[in-house]
This record gives structure tokens, sequence and C-alpha cells, in this order.
């Protein structure tokens, strides 16, 4: 029976054993399917993530070839081009070599041309010094037998026929001086631009053509209020008036009264003259082109060489400016000259060593002289002959000296210039010195001062002494302005 009841206990442990056992396998296995759904779920969405990847990577795959045949086809491009660039290359330096040799060839012309030019120019300009300078002696000739003349012994008819003569004998040597003063190389003239007063040379143009105007009735009027005075070279400016004025008569309408109307104004960096006549006109539609070409006229009823407006764009172009038209045939002709300004009109250097300077001044009209000495005999004599001959070719009535570092002068140079320059300086028009010192009262100044103090009073000339040269400068052009005003008196 005990035996009965143990094996009944066994039993029953180990069936509940069994039971346990199945529950916890149940468990585990519901546990593991559990986690294989999740592993499951897991592994799905891993792989819709790589077959996206997958899909991304064949996309990407495919425009990385489409860009690779991009790149290949501009690779072909870039090929194709560094071979033209090459064959390009090849064709400028063929070129360039050429061009080279034929640069050379017309380098050596252009040197043979230019040599020839030069020597022409200054065959030129040896025929025009030649012919300016045989001029003077027939024209003074005629001066002086003018001057032997008694007028008054001469009837009414004759003595108006003989002040025509005498007037257009000295134009004449007017016109030869200005030329001589043009063709002077030595004096540069054509750098040194003066003090111009535009109704002066109108003046002057309408004096010389005084028989025509008169004749011919002719009106000439003026508006030179917003430009009355210029800087520019003097016989250039008269040149350009003459012909432009001279032409307008020659070439007047028969149908009415000939009126020039001459105008003038400022620009920035020109001045501006407008000489307007109703005159005959050009055809600028035909004639344009050769307007102002040497020797072409474009009237042949009247007497003329066709130089006038050659020399108006030479003179113009010389000036640094031009000249213009508009014009209509049996109307009009109107000309624009522009002159370019200068930019120094104060210090234009005429001379320069390191012993002295000499300059024009166009505001006042003044030949002037500084000395950087002490200086030599020669040296103070030859500055001093080149100061002379600048105030004989431009007329200059001023004239200022800044002695401070001229150093001491001897007697005798001092004698000299007395006795041989002054006195020619003041023949040739030579009025009011200035002289500039920066230490007036020292003895050996006060004394040098004296003696030309002394000469110019002799001579009649008027002098002041001054510290500085705008001192000097203003009483100069204090002078010059109370003399013009005398004049309008």
């Amino acid at each position: 029976v005990i035996n009965y009841y143990f094996t009944n206990v066994v039993i029953f442990i180990t069936f509940g054993i069994l039971i346990g056992s199945l529950a916890f396998l149940k468990w585990i296995s519901e546990k593991n399917e559990d986690q294989n759904i999740e592993l499951i779920k897991d592994l799905n969405k891993t792989n819709e993530v790589l077959v996206e990847r997958n899909t991304e990577i064949e996309s990407q795959s495919a425009e990385i070839l489409a860009q690779s045949d991009v790149l290949q086809n501009n690779q072909n491009q870039l090929l194709e081009a560094n071979r033209l660039i090459a064959e390009q290359r090849q064709l400028l330096f063929n070129k360039n070599q050429s061009l080279e040799s034929e640069l050379v060839l017309r380098n050596a012309e252009l040197v043979e041309t230019n040599s020839e030019l030069i020597k022409h120019n200054n065959e030129l300009r040896q025929f025009s010094y030649t012919v300016s300078h045989n001029l003077r002696g027939p024209v003074a000739s005629l001066l002086g037998l003018i001057d032997l003349i008694e007028q008054e012994k001469l009837d009414e008819g004759d003595q108006e026929v003989f002040s025509y003569i005498g007037s257009s004998a000295d134009q004449l040597d007017q016109i030869i001086k200005d030329l001589t003063k043009i063709i002077d190389i030595r004096h540069d003239i054509f750098k040194i631009r003066q003090k111009i007063d535009l109704q002066s040379e109108i003046d002057e143009v309408i004096k010389v053509l005084r028989r025509e105007l008169e004749e011919h009735q002719v009106l000439v009027l003026n508006n030179l209020s917003s430009c009355s005075q210029i800087y520019s070279i003097k016989p250039m400016v008269n040149s350009i008036l003459y012909n432009l004025i001279s032409n307008a008569v020659k070439y007047r309408s028969n149908e009415r009264q000939l009126t020039i109307e001459i105008n003038t104004r400022e620009e920035e960096d020109f001045y501006v003259l407008e000489i307007l006549d109703n005159g005959l006109g050009i055809d600028l539609k035909q004639n344009r082109d050769s307007l102002f070409k040497l020797y072409k006229r474009f009237h042949f009823h009247t007497e003329g060489k066709g130089l006038g407006l050659y020399l108006i764009k030479l003179q113009c172009e010389a000036l640094g400016g031009n000249v213009d038209i508009e014009s209509e045939i049996n109307r009009f002709a109107k000309f624009t000259v522009r002159l370019q300004k200068p930019l120094n009109i104060d210090r234009q250097i005429l001379y320069q060593e390191k012993h002295a300077e000499i300059f024009f001044d166009a505001r006042i009209n003044a030949t002037g002289v500084i000395w950087r000495g002490p200086i030599s005999s020669s040296e103070y004599r030859s500055v001093f002959t080149k100061c002379l001959d600048f105030v004989h070719s431009y007329n200059t009535p001023n004239y200022i000296a800044d002695i401070s570092n001229q150093g001491p002068i001897s007697k005798m140079d001092q004698q000299w210039m007395f006795q041989e320059i002054l006195p020619h300086a003041l023949h040739h028009g030579l009025k009011k010195i200035s002289i500039v010192h920066n230490n007036l009262t020292d003895p050996v100044i006060k004394e040098y001062l004296a003696g030309i103090e002394g000469q110019l009073l002799k001579l009649r000339a008027a002098q002041r002494f001054f510290v500085s040269l705008d001192d000097a400068f203003d009483w100069i052009h204090q002078e010059n302005e109370g003399a013009t005003l005398q004049v309008g008196l």
C-alpha cells in the first residue's frame, strides 16, 4: 500500500514536472515565435530600405553614365578646340612673322621718308627765312623813300594814294616781321603764347582791307563780349582772321550787301571764334572732303590761289585746335575756329640753364629772368643778349629780373649792360622794369641798384625795386591796367 501511494506521488510529481516543462516549453516557443515575428518585420524593413537604396544606386548609376557621356563629349569638344587653338596659334605666329618683316620694311621706309621730310622741311624753313630777310631790304628802302616824299606838296588825290601806299608798305613790313618771328627757330616761337586783344586784331585786319570793305560797302559786326581776349600766337590769329574776312569779301554775293558777323565764346579747353557771312557759300555735299586741301578753289569768277582755307587749317592745328564749316549755296558760310587754351601762360620758358632762366609772362606781357648765380661775365652778357632778343621778338614793354642769387657783377659788365642793353631794349619798346632782391638793405646791393636806377632815370624808363616776384608782378599789372584806362579815356 505504501509503495502504491509512493508510486502515485512520484507519478503525480512527474506529471507536474511534465506539465510544467510543457508549459515552460510553450512559453519559450511563443516568446521565440514573437521574436521571430519581430525579426521578420525588421528584416522586411531592412529589405525595403535596401531595395530603396538599390533603386537610388541604380538611378545614380544611370545619371553617372549619362554624365560620363557628357564629359566624354565635352572632352572631345575640348580636344577639338585645342586643335583649333593650335592651328590659330600657328597662323598667328606666321602672321606675326609676316608683320614683323613688313614692319621692318615699313620702318625703313618711314625712316627714309622722315629723313626726306626733315630735309625738305629744313629747306622750306631756309627758303622762308631767306625770302623774309631778302624782302626786308627792298621794303626798308621803300619806307625810306616814302619818308623822303613831302606830302604837303602833293595834291589831295595824290595824298590819298600816297597814304594808301604808306599804309600798305607799313603793313607789308609788319607782315615780314611777323613771318620772321614765325620761322625764327632760335626763339621757338610756336611754343610762346601772348595775350591777344581780338578787337585790336580785327581792327588791324579791317585797316588792311579798308579799301575793299569801303568799295563794296561791307558791314562788319562784332560780338566779342563773351571772349574779348585770348592767349595764343598773335601772327597766326591775325592771319586766320585776315584769311576768313578777306575770303568773305572775295566770295560775296552781288545780290545783297555783304554782312560779316564775328562772334566769340569760351569752351572748357578752347577759345571759339565764329565768322559768318551771307555770301556765295560752298556746296558741302560735293566739296566737304576737299575743303581744306592745298590750291583748292570753289568759285572761279574771282582771283585766288586756293591757299586761304589750307593755311587756316594748318594754323588752327598748329595752335592745338581745328576749324569747321557750315554752309549753304548762295545763302551763308559759317566758319567755327577753335584754338586750344594754353596750360601755362605765366612762366613760359624761353631759355633755361643752371645759371639763369628766361621766361615770358603772357598775363602782363613781360619778359623775365631769374638769376641763379654766382655767374661769370660771359654768362651775364649772354643772358642779357638773349633777353634783348626776346624783348625785340615779342615787343614786350615790361621786364622783371630776380637778382637775389645773381652774385657780384663787375663794374665793366654793369657799364656794358647800361650802354649796350638798356638803350636798345627801350628803343624796341621796353617801358617798365621791375627788379627783385630779397635784401634791399645790403650796401653792395643798394649801390648796384642805385646805378641801375640812375641809368633808367636818364633813359626815362619806369622802374621799381621789390623783395618778391609777386610784388613785381602786381606793380606791372597795375601799371598795365592804368595805361589801358588812359587809352580808353
